[in-house]
């Protein structure tokens, strides 16, 4: 069992939750978005809303139980918004900048992962 449903989450916990809770949400909102106003290349919008559609999926029940694993996982969705700057630098710099809040997310949550 996990250590979260013995005790309560700590405040950094709840925030760095929050913020990758509002970006994956927001992103899967966003990519619905560009899906229907945009006439740009539909399988890569529709592929980013599933991906995230994941991550909020892993966020709202294993992350929060406090399992290792999907810590872990998390990372796979801040280090392909990171790279994004080296496919097109145009919208690059707003993935980018989105990575680095999904890693103060990522580690506002550490402590309560690995605790000393």
């Amino acid at each position: 069992m996990s250590e979260l449903t013995a005790q309560n989450p700590s405040t950094g916990f709840k925030i760095g939750l929050g913020i990758l809770l509002f970006l994956a949400v927001g992103n899967i909102l966003g990519h619905i978005g560009l899906l229907i106003f945009d006439p740009g290349p539909d399988t890569v919008f529709l592929a980013w809303m599933a991906f995230n559609f994941i991550a909020a999926t892993i966020l709202m029940i294993p992350y929060r139980r406090g399992e290792k694993w999907a810590w872990y996982a998390i990372w796979a969705m801040v280090v392909p918004y990171a790279l994004i700057i080296f496919i097109n630098t145009e919208i690059g710099p707003i993935y980018l900048a989105e990575a680095a809040l999904m890693t103060l997310g990522q580690m506002l949550t550490y402590g309560t992962f690995f605790p000393k």
